[in-house]
């Protein structure tokens, strides 16, 4: 809650004399701090992009004397592979309850042998039919795949087996601490399933937080199709649009989707909070430094999955330097976090011989990721397919100040790299642009500097305090 400031004075020069007049601030109309509710299943110590809103969010709220109470996932549930990061549990401000609960997992394995078994099936039919010949030469690939890695999720997706536990446990938290609101954010999307039947049975305010779209993804629709799944999804996205008090969207763009889709009706309670950065936790990594050498470092940090393709970049990088375009030593391009196998990234290394090139790093905690973008010269986001979302990690580029590679077509994400100052905005499967962008970046390698001019106050709406802030102000109004 916010608190009236002291008065403060000010001095108005005026010729030679000089007159003190004390400035009252107009009395601020506070507000009842409201009880929250978050149920979001990606929570520390899960190291995941939509931690980091949460955090961010549950920060804002205790700053302002806001109680806050959190449904997530115990960690002993985690899949196999869930990355993880104990230091997020220190972000964590005082005074916040958390309660963990488990999920089923049964559906999920279900699916994941029904699919290893087809998955069998088809390698052995391939290996009948091809006849000798290797289909999956690196050097025939096409820069972006016919089809796109798919993962294939239970459903609804491959949270479901928490929808029963959470109910439960939910049922307990909200008889324990009366909350006034709930605040669900999805993906997985079970935890908006979870928060609406815990809204309707218990008759609280819920505002459902979208960071991605769920039936109408292009991403899922391309998987899915015109299956049952897909309407099973696109009924249970408007289930939760018609019952939610009120629906954030992380971009205009998105925004606009929702609405066209959703008619006017349901757009009143359509809301627009971007993503954003942590500022005073990159405050440390914001410090100018030293070049080591004179290689131009590109790096992509996050992970690369379905269409987020890194062959076409990789490719580009061994064409200028087969060309003569770029030294051999000149360069290197750095990939931080997981890679979908399915890339068959270090096969497409070896094939070009860019092992001294191309480096490798898997998920690293939190922290050395950014010391990573800190002794970088350029910085990578890859995000085909979709013009209405921005990846978390391209509002975490934008406080470094450094020019931005961005392989994606023109839309939300494209319109932030560009009003930054830092954009150099590329196709995602272009070769031959993606090669000559990274050509001009290395003849400047020099003064990137002084050729990038970043809009310091255009970044600075993405602070995540004052995008927090926005989300409070919405609860304030419900």
């Amino acid at each position: 809650m916010r608190s009236i400031r002291q008065h403060r004075e000010r001095e108005l020069n005026r010729g030679n004399s000089t007159a003190t007049i004390a400035v009252f601030p107009r009395p601020v109309q506070s507000r009842p701090a409201k009880r929250v509710l978050v149920v979001s299943s990606h929570f520390p110590p899960e190291r995941a992009a939509g931690v980091h809103r949460i955090l961010r969010t549950i920060r804002q709220l205790r700053d302002s004397a806001w109680p806050v109470t959190v449904l997530t996932v115990d960690p002993q549930y985690y899949r196999a592979g869930t990355p993880i990061d104990e230091a997020l549990l220190n972000r964590l401000p005082e005074g916040v309850d958390v309660y963990r609960a488990k999920v089923l997992r049964g559906l999920t394995i279900v699916a994941r042998w029904r699919r290893q078994f087809r998955e069998s099936v088809q390698n052995s039919l391939s290996r009948v039919f091809a006849r000798g010949r290797n289909r999956l030469s690196v050097r025939n690939l096409s820069p972006v795949p016919s089809k796109a890695p798919s993962a294939k999720r239970p459903y609804v997706d491959s949270e479901i087996g928490w929808f029963l536990p959470a109910i439960r446990e939910g049922a307990r938290v909200i008889g324990r601490h009366k909350p006034d609101l709930i605040f669900s954010s999805a993906p997985p999307f079970t935890c908006h399933l979870v928060a609406a039947w815990l809204a309707w049975r218990h008759q609280i305010t819920w505002v459902a937080d979208f960071r991605d779209p769920w039936a109408r993804s292009p991403w899922k629709r391309a998987d899915l199709r015109d299956s049952w799944k897909l309407r099973l999804r696109e009924w249970l996205e408007r289930l939760v649009i018609e019952r939610a008090d009120a629906v954030i969207l992380n971009t205009p763009l998105l925004t606009d989707e929702f609405a066209a889709y959703y008619g006017p009706a349901l757009a009143r309670k359509f809301h627009t909070v971007t993503n954003g950065y942590d500022a005073e936790h990159l405050m440390p990594f914001l410090r100018p430094v030293l070049r080591r050498s004179s290689r131009l470092v590109l790096t992509h940090a996050g992970s690369l999955y379905r269409q987020r393709d890194p062959r076409p970049l990789v490719q580009a990088v061994a064409s200028a330097i087969a060309k003569g375009r770029i030294a051999a030593d000149g360069i290197e391009l750095h990939f931080v976090g997981t890679v979908s196998p399915e890339f068959r990234l270090a096969d497409t290394i070896r094939e070009f011989d860019l092992g001294s090139t191309v480096r490798l790093t898997p998920p690293v905690p939190h922290e050395r990721c950014l010391q990573y973008l800190l002794e970088s010269d350029v910085l990578i986001v890859i995000q085909p397919g979709t013009r209405l979302q921005v990846p978390v990690k391209l509002y975490e580029y934008l406080p470094f100040r450094k020019p931005i590679l961005a392989l994606a077509p023109s839309g939300a994400l494209t319109m932030i790299a560009e009003e930054s100052g830092l954009g150099v905005v590329v196709p995602p499967d272009d070769v031959a642009a993606i090669e000559d962008a990274i050509c001009q970046l290395y003849e400047h390698r020099d003064g990137l500097d002084d050729r990038f001019r970043p809009d310091s106050m255009y970044i600075d709406r993405f602070d995540g305090r004052a995008v927090s802030r926005q989300l409070q102000t919405i609860f304030e109004g419900l």
